[in-house]
């Protein structure tokens, strides 16, 4: 009988939270709007000049192993500026598809075991703090 056991996951995982408490206040980010001159307009050109100027080796990364490979190696270029590369990545093959498959099914019970709360905490601090800015340049929000 199965039925026990998902009651019991699902009061670990999302035990600590009720939609009462997730939804308590709700406040969004401020819409910017990037007029000349201001900081975030200034934060975005200098996030952009980075960018522009660099070209990132993005990995292929499984079971926490980066693998560069010169095979089915792509680049990525900017939207707005086709000439300028921004990056290099590779596509995956069958067996790392697989490999990564393995891996993932072996992060899950770790992750099960997470409140929901830990999980948007973890998100909103990524998202707000380390990948502000830089998500803003490549993403053109």
């Amino acid at each position: 009988m199965r039925f026990p056991l998902i009651c019991r996951r699902f009061v670990s995982t999302y035990g600590g939270l009720t939609s009462e408490q997730f939804m308590k206040n709700p406040l969004n980010e401020p819409v910017l709007k990037y007029l000349k001159g201001s900081e975030e307009r200034k934060a975005l050109e200098a996030e952009l000049d980075i960018l522009s100027q660099n070209v990132v080796q993005v990995p292929l990364v499984i079971g926490g192993n980066k693998l560069f490979r010169k095979e089915n190696s792509r680049k990525q270029i900017m939207p707005f500026n086709h000439s300028n590369t921004i990056a290099h990545f590779n596509y995956a093959t069958a067996e790392d598809i697989e490999e990564a498959i393995k891996c993932g099914m072996g992060a899950r019970e770790a992750w099960e075991r997470k409140s929901l709360k830990f999980v948007f905490l973890i998100n909103l601090i990524l998202c707000l703090n380390v990948w502000g800015g830089y998500m803003v340049a490549l993403l053109g929000f």
